[in-house]
């Protein structure tokens, strides 16, 4: 990110574009979790667009690209424990309510997909960020 510049109270305030990409982060994110939402509780006559693949892979690439637009949301690095519980919390409560309808039916193994999805992103910007440090890092003499 670019330089961050302070308002009148010292607080640091980024700039317009930052914020401007980070609203397009959240936009995308909110009508990502919705979509989600409709597709878990949708019947499957409903669904007929929708790739005929397994139920897993489909809930590890819903949480991996949610994890990847929390993060880009939420640019405060140290509330990443925050977005991985909130994340976890969402994929449980879709499982919850999949038991209220006749036509979908709870299945924790679909949790796990979820923490695999959101653990091989983190995974990967651990990875990113070491390999990103380590080819920063100046030659020693």
């Amino acid at each position: 990110m670019s330089k961050e510049i302070e308002n009148n109270q010292g607080e640091p305030v980024l700039p317009l574009s930052e914020r401007k990409i980070i609203l397009f982060y959240r936009i995308a994110f909110v009508i990502t979790l919705i979509a989600i939402v409709f597709l878990a509780l949708a019947s499957s006559s409903q669904l007929t667009f929708i790739p005929d693949f397994s139920d897993k892979i489909k809930h590890f690439i819903a949480f991996l690209v949610l994890t990847f637009l929390a993060d880009k949301s939420f640019v405060e690095g140290r509330y990443i424990m925050v977005k991985v519980l909130g994340l976890f919390t969402f994929g449980l409560l879709i499982e919850w309510a999949q038991s209220f309808t006749s036509y979908r039916y709870t299945e924790w193994n679909d949790v796990v997909a979820d923490v695999v999805g959101i653990g091989c992103y983190w995974v990967s910007i651990f990875i990113f960020n070491a390999q990103n440090k380590r080819l920063k890092k100046p030659p020693e003499a």
